[in-house]
């Protein structure tokens, strides 16, 4: 035993053969034997030559036995030995297998220090061996050991811990050291702030402990994190390493990761990001990169200023430490905060240059962070100018799918930016982009499409994508059976169908049978971008048809019902496209399109209410009672007042269209129109104005709603839109105006409103058409009698006046009724003249348009009524024209013109000389044949203001006017009557036509004439026939005739005219002696002796002068007196008047021829006055008397 110490000599002693004795002597029952035999093998297991043989020798057995002695030293020596021998890895399992492990971990409760420190060092040399680890916890050790935790010798609880960390290797033994209770132990050991040893042993013991998913939260739960977390604090690089690695662990379970950050681990991991280490640093990057899966954290890490650490990572050569940095901000990226502080700590630019990285793992972090980072608004243009494009396009072709995935979504958040959508294609990402639609990966192909989708949103990109070959591969999409696919191929189309020479293409390419087909699938967001494309391609007019021929209109009316809004936008829009095409309009109808897009003017979507009322709209040209029939006049009237302009605009126009038709135009105002449209008149938008008063216009042709529109409200807004900056509008007003116009009440109205000013203005547009319907207006207007003073001080008139010369003969034509009508006011006639209007006027009656000559006389015969006004008419050269128009084809101008020549011979010498020298005679003559009564009247009239000249007289019989004039005596109209008997008359007074009138048969009807109830006829018929009897040869014919009666008849007449005519023409008809008799048949001497009383002096000389006459016969003498005639007789010789007294004077001679009547006359008192009458100076009255 002693000579054993000396290492040389333990070789020799067993060389020599000492083995086998000393192996048997160790199982000598003394006590003594034994402990020399085995503290000389202790001291031979010191020697590591010697260990292998030593087992193999057999020495483990008794020493196991030994293990049990009762003997403290031999048992010491026997632990020590099987310490030593434990050294030796292949001694460690044969150990085991002897039997050693139970003495061994009995020993562990030993009183004996010594004992218990190498049991412990036992234990610790054979638990490094894999195969004994379960071994040894299966023999109970776990307990024991964890007690040496708590050892007061640091010797002894450090080799306990590791005994426990590296059984905490085995996968089944983590498990079980915690279930056995020994978390409380191994925290406390890493509390230990006197052996860093320990610590570290009790930090690896944690962080395998920690692999185990059960034992993750139980360690946290246990207390365990404040002292890993602590250690991380630590000076010793191991420490730190293992305490980091363990939290890293920990971290996986998402249950400690906000425990690590409540119990502050985060500071101290940041801090270890910068860490010399790069173990180290690794460890911290993972743990953080595992707590920040937690939004919550994600922002903590940032702002504890993890970040720069993070980001300086990057620029690490190793790359396993910049894959696990780039990981970790790729989760922190998901916060949308730390997206943007990710960018202003240069990550970005560290973060582009890594996807060019030869390692794949590191790429793919990149990737996935930039991916995030790009979907940040603030980002998407930053990345493109960090050079971020052609490393993203170049990895859409990477092998690896997810790598392709995440470069393809970063592409497509990009994508999202107006300017970026140029540089990613200008960048060539257009190719491998429609390639990825091929991908057999489904998420990339939908990644790509919905970046072709967002990139077709550039009008450029429109027409490259289509050139680079997009279309087939996304008209495939389209019938695939993966709805996500379907929807943003679809989409894409619809967005590259905003280009014009696309629809062509895309139709080319066969894509309207799929889109078609996806209209019917039951998907709300396929069917919206289905008929969203198929709106934007029906703008193309070849393609309205082939989408209708191709069977589009059954989906698209059924999804008309559809309970999304933005489907039914789609479809209505689509179909209102599709309407446009006059071609498609009855077979819209046919399939039953008309129902429903109506009702969709209820809709409470404004672009829906828009897009049906267009489609109605189109619809309503040949369909306007089917409209009417489905209750869409009603429905557009209240769209009328939608807080949308668009809407009201689609409505009103829609209505415009239905209001050409004369039924609808009833039942717009009956369904409550005319207010909203009224209210329109004054919209903001000038579109929705113009439509609305197109309506107006075409309402305002019905008569029926003149008035419901004038109490509406209607005329100041139309008056309004008079002074509208758009000639359209301003055109439509002055057409409503101009027919509402028509109206009386409306005439009134209209100027009470203001109309005037606005209008006058307008007839100095430069546009035609309205200087058209303005001039209507005004002549419309100047038909109200009431209007005209109005117009005038408005200042119309000399507008108007200019226009009698505008190179439209229309406008000519309504000018001149305007200037017409405003001339049958009193007050204007002259002010017309004065303004100048009698030239135009006087030119336009050689117009080559008949009503334009028919207005101008118009005018001028309405002009011609006042004096002043005939002469003027007359020296600018009117009566030529005029005579010329006598002879018109036109009736109603002949009848106008002769109006004038009326109007102007009366009163006017110089015109009645001026129109026979102008050769206005013979046409005058020629209109008493007319067929016009109106036109006779006129022609007649001029005639009998012309016969007031004396040449005219013969002039008119020399021409053959006599039996014209004659004729017209029988004409049942009095107005001709009175005009032909006083025509007749003033023939009548030229002593050369007497007997002609009566050759020509005027006796006649001038007789019959005399019982006329027009007292004027009567007086004139009598004045002719007065002049016609100074003629002896008439006088008989005059009785003959039958003229007598009506002549005595006229002497009872009220009008002194005409008891004059009557009186004298008694007289001259009471010279003939065949006539006396006659007369006193016919009562005529009492008709007289009834007038010698009469207050008309004129008359009396005359009635005076028929008794004369009759009183040459007796028998009329007697019967003179008995009818009372002395008495006023003997008054009137009296009388100043010398022919008055002549004539009574010259009858009483007559009645004092006769015997029986002297003794009376004298009786009576007739001799005074005859006494008197000699001194007459009138020799014939003295001579009488």
């Amino acid at each position: 035993r002693n000579l054993t110490v000396i290492d040389a000599y333990q070789i020799q002693i067993v060389r020599d053969g000492a083995l086998p004795p000393l192996i048997a002597l160790m199982s000598n029952p003394e006590d003594d034997v034994a402990e020399q035999a085995v503290t000389t093998i202790r001291n031979l297991s010191a020697n590591p030559s010697l260990d292998v043989k030593l087992v193999r020798d057999g020495v483990v057995p008794p020493l196991v036995h030994l293990l049990r002695s009762p003997n403290p030293s031999v048992q010491e020596q026997a632990i020590v030995a099987i310490r030593n021998l434990s050294i030796n890895p292949q001694n460690k399992v044969r150990i085991v297998k002897e039997g050693g492990l139970i003495p061994i971990v009995g020993l562990l409760r030993s009183v004996n220090l010594k004992v218990q420190e190498s049991a412990v060092i036992t234990l610790r040399n054979l638990s490094t061996d894999p195969e004994n680890e379960e071994a040894i916890v299966r023999e109970s050790a776990l307990v024991p050991l964890f007690a040496l935790l708590r050892s007061p010798h640091e010797i002894i609880y450090e080799h306990a811990a590791i005994v426990l960390r590296h059984l905490s290797i085995n996968a089944q033994n983590k498990a079980d050291m915690v279930r056995e209770g020994g978390l409380p132990y191994f925290i406390a050991l890493l509390r230990s702030s006197t052996n860093e040893q320990a610590q570290e042993h009790a930090a690896v013991l944690m962080q395998n402990l920690s692999m185990d998913s059960t034992n993750q939260v139980k360690i946290a739960r246990e207390g365990g994190l404040p002292p890993l977390i602590a250690l991380l604090r630590s000076q010793d690089e191991n420490i730190q390493e293992q305490a980091c690695g363990t939290i890293w662990s920990l971290s996986v379970n998402a249950d400690n990761r906000p425990r690590i950050v409540q119990e502050g681990g985060l500071p101290s991991l940041i801090t270890l990001l910068r860490h010399a280490n790069e173990k180290i640093q690794e460890l911290a990057v993972l743990a953080i990169r595992n707590i920040s899966t937690t939004d919550e954290n994600k922002i903590k890490i940032v702002r504890l200023g993890g970040l720069p650490p993070l980001i300086g990572i990057l620029r690490s050569t190793n790359m396993r430490v910049v894959e696990q940095a780039a990981g970790t901000l790729w989760s922190l990226s998901v916060s949308e905060e730390n997206q943007i502080k990710i960018v202003q700590e240069d990550g970005l630019q560290l973060l582009v240059s890594l996807l060019r990285s030869p390692n794949e793992n590191v790429v793919e972090q990149a990737a996935g962070c930039i991916r995030n980072l790009s979907m940040n608004d603030e980002n998407d243009i930053k990345v493109v100018r960090e050079g971020g494009l052609p490393p993203l396009i170049y990895l859409l072709g990477y092998p690896d799918p997810n790598i392709q995935e995440h470069a393809v979504v970063t592409l497509r958040n990009l994508s999202v930016n107006s300017d970026n959508k140029v540089m990613i294609v200008g960048e060539g990402a257009l190719p491998p982009l429609i390639s990825l639609l091929r991908s057999p990966y489904e998420r990339i192909q939908e990644h790509a499409v919905v970046t072709l989708r967002n990139l077709s949103l550039n009008a450029e990109n429109e027409v490259m994508i289509v050139q680079e070959g997009g279309l087939p591969p996304l008209v495939d999409l389209m019938l695939t059976q993966n709805e996500r696919l379907q929807e943003h191929a679809v989409v894409a189309i619809r967005n590259l169908s905003v280009n014009e020479q696309n629809e062509v293409d895309i139709v080319a390419e066969g894509a309207l049978a799929p889109i078609i087909n996806l209209l019917r699938v039951p998907n709300e967001d396929l069917q919206e971008h289905a008929a969203g494309a198929l709106a934007n391609l029906s703008s193309n007019p070849m393609n309205k048809i082939r989408i209708v021929n191709d069977g589009a209109l059954p989906p698209l009316i059924a999804l008309l019902r559809s309970p999304d809004e933005l489907v039914v936008e789609q479809a209505v829009m689509c179909m209102r496209n599709l309407s446009a095409s006059p071609e498609n309009r009855a077979r819209i109808v046919a399939e039953g399109a008309l129902p429903r897009l109506t009702s969709l003017l209820r809709s409470p979507v404004d672009k829906i209410q828009e897009a049906a009322a267009g489609a109605i709209r189109n619809l309503s040209g040949e369909n306007e009672d089917s409209v009417a029939g489905e209750g869409g006049i009603a429905l557009l009237i209240a769209l009328l007042r939608s807080t949308s302009e668009s809407t009201q605009e689609q409505a009103a126009s829609a209505l415009w269209s239905l209001s050409t038709n004369e039924r609808n135009q009833g039942k717009i105002v009956s369904e409550g129109g005319i207010a909203p449209l009224k209210d329109c008149l004054r919209s903001p938008n000038k579109k929705v104005q113009e439509q609305c008063v197109g309506i107006i216009r075409n309402l305002s042709m019905n008569e029926a709603n003149e008035i419901p529109m004038m109490e509406e409200g209607v005329l100041p807004p139309l008056i309004e839109l008079l002074r509208s900056l758009n000639e359209r509008i301003q055109e439509h007003a002055a057409v409503a105006l101009r027919n509402l116009s028509m109206h009386p009440r409306c005439k009134l109205q209209m100027v009470q409103d203001g109309v005037m000013e606005p209008l006058v203005g307008l007839m100095r547009s430069p546009l035609q058409i309205i200087q058209e319907h303005t001039v209507v207006c005004i002549r419309n207007l100047s038909m109200a009698l009431d209007n005209v003073i109005t117009i005038m001080e408005n200042d119309a008139l000399p507008p108007l006046i200019g226009m009698l010369r505008h190179h439209d003969p229309k406008i000519q034509e309504h000018a001149a009724v305007a200037i017409r009508n405003l001339s049958v006011h009193d007050e204007c006639e002259a002010k017309v003249v004065a303004e100048g209007a009698l030239p135009p006027l006087i030119y336009l009656l050689r117009h080559e348009i008949k009503t334009v000559q028919e207005q101008a006389v118009g005018a001028l015969r309405n002009l011609s009524v006042i004096p002043e006004n005939k002469n003027r008419i007359s020296k600018e050269g009117g009566i030529p024209p005029l005579i010329l128009l006598l002879k018109s084809n036109v009736d109603k101008i002949q009848e106008l013109a002769a109006f004038s020549i009326h109007n102007l011979s009366a009163g006017s010498i110089v015109n009645q000389h001026n129109i026979v020298r102008d050769g206005g005679l013979v046409p005058l003559i020629s209109l008493l044949s007319s067929r016009n009564e109106s036109t006779v009247e006129q022609a007649i009239g001029a005639l009998r203001n012309i016969t007031l000249v004396d040449e005219n007289k013969l002039k008119l019989v020399a021409e053959g006017g006599l039996l014209p004039v004659l004729t017209l005596l029988r004409f049942d109209r009095e107005a001709i009557q009175e005009h032909a008997t006083g025509t007749v008359w003033n023939l009548s007074t030229h002593p050369e036509n007497e007997l002609k009138i009566v050759q020509e048969g005027a006796l006649p009807p001038l007789i019959k004439l005399l019982r006329s109830r027009n007292v004027l006829i009567a007086r004139q018929a009598c004045g002719a026939l007065r002049n016609i009897s100074v003629n002896e040869e008439a006088r008989e014919d005059i009785v003959d005739e039958g003229g007598l009666s009506a002549v005595i008849l006229l002497l009872k007449s009220t009008d002194a005219g005409t008891l004059e005519h009557a009186s004298v023409l008694l007289r001259n008809l009471s010279v003939p002696a065949n006539n006396k008799d006659k007369i006193a048949k016919e009562g005529g001497l009492a008709a007289c002796v009834d007038l010698l009383s009469s207050k008309h002096e004129l008359v009396l000389p005359h009635v005076a002068g028929v008794l004369r006459n009759l009183t040459v016969i007796d028998a009329y003498q007697i019967q003179i007196v008995r009818d009372g005639a002395l008495p006023p007789l003997i008054a009137l010789m009296s009388n100043p008047e010398d022919d008055v007294a002549e004539q009574a004077v010259t009858t009483i001679r007559n009645l004092s021829a006769n015997p029986s009547l002297d003794v009376k006359l004298v009786r009576d008192g007739v001799v005074p006055p005859l006494v008197h009458l000699l001194r007459s100076p009138n020799p014939s009255v003295q001579e009488q008397a």
